[in-house]
């Protein structure tokens, strides 16, 4: 007869929520205004508060369990849900907040939003039909350090008594208390573990700084050069100037905004802070911001293809072992190098101070190969030409950085070298490298003249004392490092998963003295060839053996210079050649004989080289002299 045997109407009990919601209204931001600062929940006095709590404690489940059955059953209008979502009508335990700042779960506390108490987050389809989130957005959270911020400022210009709000964080300008300070280091620890990408209508990401403000994102450095902390930290004695160039460096750096120290480095990356290490990186090298915008004194740098799968069918074309030594001498000798050195160094240099952290693993024992001959800019674009056709162009080019020198990923996922004024890096996997993109699989650093080797210390080490090499002068040569790829870096290769290591590459080293003679007759530019090793325990290198090349007899120039060579220099093209044989009656083809005299040196460290290895009738003597003719 009173229809208590069904339910209220559905808006009826909307109604009542609303109600209650307009009058005890949640203020997340009750002390953001000073002027109701002591005001209490709902201006109520704290017994009357917490009677009200009670209450609701037990109307609040009944109101929502109706709500939630009418809108499983389509009962609720939707002129009444939107209603809803636009009211403080979620219970927070305390007061009623809008729906639009709530979420179901949050693993932290987040000021300004609201989670939904876990006793009436089984109401979720009333929750989910008034807009509550299942959990805060990117744009939420960088909103509640937005808000954490203003809050901050104003309550500096409080104190001060000026009604104008500043931007500064200087002079103690809107500095967190502790618990905000709490709050916001976990807010942006948990916000750097899920941003991939910001959205672009997302509020500007702020962090909170060393002094314990929240500053740009953008505006702020993260210190992952610890070796320098204490330099930088301090600074010249009694702030007095320094002259040096290192000096002048460590001053600018001191006076960079710093992001909190407690908050993680990968954090404060992912939401735009800039690495410390960049930023010296890109002054020591009178470089441009990396990887975009970049100079030609430091810029990215690689092969430009997608390379791991195209690198891994190419070694299945070329030979391990003495096929990678064969290619790089032909390089050098196409370059015009007149000496080639090939070095195994069983040393483990720093792994701190190094342009990214990741670059660790390929510090350890490496191959290193050196001539005498300066890359030029046609080298460097050869190099990024995988596979190309470019070196064909040359007659008397057997291999110059076309697909052969990729032979040298049997041993290595991370070939660099220094020439000239820069040091350079190819990183096909784009994992190792500052900067380094799937596009841009590599870096170019202009170190000469900088501070490199003063701010990367670690990383120019295993260059550093080398043929001449010091890492801060220009270098007259190429030298290539090839670091062995181990057992954990093969794991996780795309390249080759099998490892590189000493012994084998040792091995390699010592089969080429047998094939040193023959391989220098066939040489046009190279005239010594030597084989040299450090062991793990470090020292000088130690000489394993040497080949050298004179002309004893006779002259080849009317066969080398039967192709003439282009007006502005270079070697004569294959097109050249062509149309001179063309032209040229068989008669009247160049010929010539001649003779060259051989030297093969055994070091004093050439133990486990057996008489039997050295090729010729030269036994196991200390120096062979040979002649061959070639005509």
């Amino acid at each position: 007869l009173l229809s208590w045997d069904r339910p209220p109407p559905a808006d009826a009990v909307a109604a009542q929520l609303l109600a209650l919601g307009s009058a005890h209204a949640h203020r997340a931001d009750a002390d953001f205004d000073v002027r109701n600062k002591g005001s209490s929940d709902g201006a109520v006095d704290a017994a009357r508060a917490s009677s009200f709590r009670k209450a609701m404690a037990t109307a609040v489940p009944a109101i929502y369990a109706s709500l939630d059955a009418a809108v499983r059953e389509r009962r609720l209008r939707d002129e009444t849900c939107a209603a809803l979502a636009g009211a403080p009508v979620l219970w927070t335990g305390s007061a009623f907040a809008p729906p639009a700042i709530a979420a179901l779960r949050s693993p932290i506390e987040v000021p300004f939003l609201v989670t939904v108490p876990a006793d009436l987050a089984c109401f979720d389809a009333l929750l989910a039909a008034i807009g509550v989130a299942a959990e805060f957005s990117q744009s939420s959270l960088l909103g509640a350090l937005q808000a954490l911020h203003a809050r901050a400022l104003h309550r500096t210009a409080a104190r001060s008594g000026d009604g104008g709000v500043s931007t500064g964080s200087g002079g103690g300008e809107g500095v967190l208390r502790a618990r905000e300070l709490e709050q916001a280091l976990a807010l942006c620890a948990h916000l750097g573990g899920r941003v991939q990408t910001l959205p672009a209508d997302a509020p500007a990401a702020l962090l909170p700084t060393a002094a314990g403000a929240l500053a740009l994102a953008s505006d702020l450095v993260f210190d992952d050069a610890p070796w320098l902390s204490d330099d930088i930290g301090v600074g010249p004695p009694n702030g007095a100037a320094t002259s040096s160039e290192g000096g002048a460096l460590l001053l600018d750096a001191a006076a960079l905004p710093r992001v909190h120290p407690q908050l993680a480095n990968l954090a404060a990356e992912a939401l735009g802070a800039k690495s410390l290490r960049r930023w010296i990186l890109e002054r020591t090298s009178d470089a441009a911001p990396l990887p975009f915008a970049l100079t030609a004194d430091a810029e990215a740098f690689g092969q430009h293809e997608s390379l791991t799968s195209r690198l891994r069918s190419i070694l299945q074309q070329y030979a391990d072992g003495m096929g990678v030594v064969h290619e790089l001498i032909q390089n050098a000798d196409d370059a015009g190098a007149s000496c080639v050195s090939l070095l195994l160094d069983e040393r483990e240099h720093g792994g701190c101070s190094l342009l990214k952290p990741a670059l660790s693993t390929w510090q350890g024992p490496a191959l290193l190969c050196y001539n005498d001959a300066l890359f030029s800019p046609a080298d460097f674009a050869s190099l990024c030409a995988l596979g190309s056709d470019h070196k064909l162009g040359a007659a008397n080019a057997t291999g110059r950085f076309g697909l052969g020198f990729n032979s040298v990923y049997n041993l290595t996922d991370l070939p660099s070298f220094v020439t000239g004024e820069h040091l350079v890096f190819l990183d096909p996997h784009a994992t190792h490298l500052p900067g380094a993109t799937v596009a841009q699989p590599g870096l170019r650093v202009r170190f000469a003249g900088g501070g490199l080797k003063a701010q990367f210390g670690d990383q120019a080490a295993p260059y550093v004392g080398l043929f001449g090499c010091d890492m801060q002068q220009s270098f007259a040569g190429t030298l290539f490092r090839f670091p062995l790829r181990t057992a954990e870096a093969a794991a996780t290769s795309q390249i080759k998963t099998e490892p590189s290591t000493p012994i084998d590459a040792l091995a390699v080293l010592k089969n080429l003295l047998p094939r040193a003679r023959r391989l220098l007759l066939f040489l046009r530019s190279v005239r010594s060839l030597e084989v040299l090793h450090i062991p793990p325990e470090g020292g000088p290198p130690r000489r394993l053996f040497r080949a050298s090349r004179a002309s004893a007899r006779g002259d080849d120039r009317a066969v080398t210079e039967f192709v003439p060579r282009p007006l502005g220099g270079g070697r004569p093209t294959k097109a050249a050649m062509l149309e001179r044989l063309h032209a040229t009656p068989a008669t009247q083809l160049p010929a010539a004989s001649f003779e060259v005299a051989i030297t093969l040196e055994l070091g004093e460290n050439s133990d486990g080289i057996a008489a039997g290895d050295v090729d010729g009738d030269g036994g196991a003597a200390a120096a062979l002299a040979a002649t061959d003719d070639g005509e």
